[in-house]
Parts: C-alpha cells; structure tokens; sequence
C-alpha cells in the first residue's frame, strides 16, 4: 500500500510536471495504491445538462449502458451525480442512489464482484464541473480499509491533478516563469497579508493545499535567489 514517499512522489509529478501523462499517472496511482482505473471528466452545463469538454481515461473493458451521446451529453446518472457533488462519492452510496444500470456500477471482475470506486468532485467556475474517478478491483471490506487509510491522499491527489490540467491547458511555456500559476497565486495573496482560509476559498481549493502551494513556490523563489515575500501568515 502507499505510504508517505508513493504520496509524495505522485504530488511531486503533478506539481512540478509541464505536461501531465495521465498514463503516467495511472502507473505511479497503480504502483504505489493498487488501483486498476482512472477518469477525469470536465464538463459544462448547456440547458440542464452536462456536456464533455476534457475526457482523459484509462479504461480498456467494455461499459453497459451508453455514457454520452453523440453530440458529448453526459448521459449516465452516476457521472451527472458525481459532476454535481460537492463531496467524494463511492460506489456503494452511486449504487443506492443512481440505479443498477449507472456507468459506475458495472460488475467486472472474474467472480462478478462489482468494481469498487471513488468519484472525487473539482470545485470549478459557474457553469463548468469535473471529477477524477478512481477504481479498484478490491472486495468491498478491503476497499473499505482502503479509503479508511488513503482517502484524504487521493483527494489531494485529485485537486492537484485538477489544477495542473486547469493550469497547463493551452498555456504557452515562458523559461522565465518558474513558479505554477497556483503557486504565484498563493505566494501573491500571502503577501498581501490574506489568511489561508481566504485564499482557498478565492482559488476554489483545500485550505491545506495552500500551504503545499506556497511552500512550492517559496523553494523555488529562493532558489532564483527572489527572496521570501512577507508578511507570511502560516
């Protein structure tokens, strides 16, 4: 199972990356957790319903049930669920709410066990959604266990993942800018003195992903020899 260092690596992938290899990714997420899937779904919302706009995903097997329409609908009840969500949502809790023929849960493994999951909910602006999905063929009291120990480290996972896409999508390379845009971001509000609860509300993230930020971008102003900005509200 993962611990401190396959966390750590998997951040530093997604933080530090120019361009994210989401079949890089899956390998690091399946090496150091186990897991057999991912999908990130972007959307936008056009007259009630969500419409594709980014779809990144590693699924090799055969789905039951159609999941878009040919003009990029969303038409399956789990991903409209888990777009809408403000929260993770697991398989257990789409299968009770959004029906035996949802994408989410189709039994695929060898002895028909249904596949276990986490739709992990982006915060976006108005009008748009997104959720990373990861999955696993484990039995439900393992992947129980599983989200016992690692749930919070695949929700950052997911907000990084979210944001380096976000950030690095259609963005030109500049050599002379080393921080992310999350990282300036985060570094400019704390010089201006805004608490970090403040700042993750404004960016649309975690409160302790803003601490990851500006510690990022700190190590690399000090490395450029840019000093520290103050005040510093820790």
């Amino acid at each position: 199972m993962a611990d401190t260092d396959a966390f750590d690596t998997v951040m530093a992938y997604l933080e530090t990356s120019p361009e994210i290899d989401i079949d890089h990714v899956y390998g690091l997420m399946r090496e150091h957790y186990g897991l057999t899937d991912l999908m990130y779904l972007e959307a936008e919302r056009i007259g009630g319903h969500y419409h594709a706009r980014s779809l990144e995903c590693t699924h090799a097997r055969n789905r039951a049930g159609p999941c878009f329409s040919a003009e990029g609908r969303v038409e399956d009840r789990a991903l409209v669920m888990a777009l809408q969500s403000f929260r993770p949502l697991d398989y257990d809790y789409v299968r009770r709410s959004a029906g035996a023929d949802a994408y989410l849960t189709v039994t695929v493994t060898a002895d028909d066990r249904p596949m276990q999951g986490l739709a992990l909910p982006q915060a976006c602006p108005p009008g748009r959604a997104a959720v990373l999905i990861v999955e696993a063929g484990m039995a439900s009291s393992d992947w129980r266990l599983f989200l016992h120990r690692h749930q919070r480290d695949l929700q950052f996972i997911a907000i990084l993942f979210h944001s380096a896409l976000t950030d690095r999508s259609g963005a030109p390379a500049r050599p002379d800018v080393t921080l992310t845009p999350r990282e300036r971001a985060v570094v400019d509000a704390t010089r201006k003195g805004r608490p970090a609860r403040e700042i993750a509300a404004g960016l649309g993230m975690a409160e302790q992903m803003v601490g990851f930020f500006l510690k990022n971008g700190l190590r690399k102003l000090e490395a450029i020899g840019a000093g520290t900005p103050a005040p510093l509200i820790s």
